[in-house]
């Protein structure tokens, strides 16, 4: 039985790992306005929402839309305010965002398989 729990738990730490090695790249995306670093992980049809925009897009759209946004909102402090991980195996973090126009909180939704992270889903919210 003890053995089960450790490998458990090492597991649920691994995991863990992943998702806070995920949060900590595209909080260093977002503080650097790298969208080409985010793109990177962009699925090819991504939910999107921003001032202005909401809805579903390609690669290419989402990363002109994102593109756009930090082009007229240079993020001047970002910090990580929640991150986690859902039942289905979903993974999130949203990261408060001091930009030069004003405060906005950035959601990304993303999953990860094969070691490889799929971003699905973006809202950036003021």
């Amino acid at each position: 039985m003890l053995p089960k729990v450790i490998y458990a738990v090492v597991f649920a730490s691994l995991s863990f790992k992943g998702a806070s090695q995920n949060a900590n790249r595209y909080l260093k995306c977002v503080r650097n306005s790298d969208v080409s670093g985010l793109a990177k992980d962009f699925n090819n049809s991504i939910q999107l929402s921003t001032p202005g925009k909401d809805g579903f897009y390609s690669k290419s759209q989402a990363k002109n839309i994102i593109s756009y946004f930090f082009n007229n909102h240079s993020p001047t402090r970002v910090k990580i305010a929640d991150k986690g991980q859902s039942s289905n195996g979903g993974q999130f973090v949203e990261l408060r965002t001091c930009t030069n126009r004003g405060e906005f909180d950035i959601s990304i939704f993303y999953k990860v398989s094969d070691s490889e992270s799929k971003i699905h889903e973006i809202k950036i919210q003021k």
